[in-house]
C-alpha cells in the first residue's frame, strides 16, 4: 500500500466514535437548552416582581403627593 494512503487510514475516526462525538455534543446542546429555559423562567419571574414592586411604590408616592386621588 502507499504510504500517503496508510497514513490516511490511520487518521480516519471510526464511525461509531463519530456517533458517540456527535451524541455527547447534542446532549450537552440539550442541558444548555434546559438551563437557558430555567433562565427565562427565573427572569419572567423577577420582572413580574419588579412590576409588582413598581405598582406598589406608584400608590406609596401617589398618597405622600396626593396626586391622583
Amino acid at each position: 500500500m502507499d504510504w500517503p494512503i496508510q497514513r490516511l487510514e490511520a487518521t480516519q475516526m471510526p464511525v461509531k466514535s463519530i456517533d458517540e462525538a456527535f451524541g455527547q455534543v447534542y446532549d450537552e446542546l440539550d442541558e444548555l437548552q434546559d438551563k437557558s429555559d430555567a433562565m427565562r423562567g427565573d427572569i419572567a419571574r423577577l420582572e413580574g416582581k419588579v412590576d409588582n414592586i413598581e405598582g406598589k411604590i406608584d400608590m406609596i408616592l401617589q398618597h405622600i403627593t396626593g396626586l391622583g386621588n
